[in-house]
């Protein structure tokens, strides 16, 4: 429960915040992103198979924004620099999120998501930010 209602007040505020971001969103590399939340992962010990489970989900959810479905300022940012923002949005916050569970990491949750029954509690807490983070990228950069 604690799990869901942080990511739901994260996900108002980043509404604000990714609208603000989306104006330097050009000098943004995908790949950059994708190193800058590989390390933030490791330095919150998910284990391989972890970092392989979460980074195959969000990179299937990124695959699916499509261009054509940006508006003016998403266009103007183009669609890899609106991914890597995604990335980074969730990489700068999950130690902050993870600080806050009072759950062993390892456990399981009721969490269900990409494929996966029962997300551990390192996993739920990565989803929830990153499905924040891709929502407010949506609400202020797509049509």
């Amino acid at each position: 429960m604690r799990i869901n209602v942080i990511c739901i007040a994260t996900a108002i505020a980043l509404s604000f915040s990714s609208a603000a971001a989306a104006a330097d969103c050009s000098a943004l590399s995908i790949r950059t992103a994708k190193s800058e939340i590989k390390a933030a992962l490791r330095a919150a010990n998910f284990r391989g198979r972890e970092i392989s489970f979460v980074m195959a989900g969000a990179d299937g959810d990124l695959a699916r924004l499509r261009w054509q479905d940006l508006n003016t300022r998403g266009q103007t940012c183009g669609i890899d620099p609106v991914r890597a923002h995604v990335l980074r949005c969730t990489a700068q916050r999950l130690p902050w999120l993870l600080q806050q569970t009072t759950k062993p990491p390892d456990s399981a949750t009721s969490v269900s998501a990409w494929g996966k029954n029962q997300l551990s509690v390192r996993e739920a807490i990565f989803f929830g930010k990153f499905q924040g983070c891709l929502t407010a990228a949506k609400n202020a950069l797509f049509r």
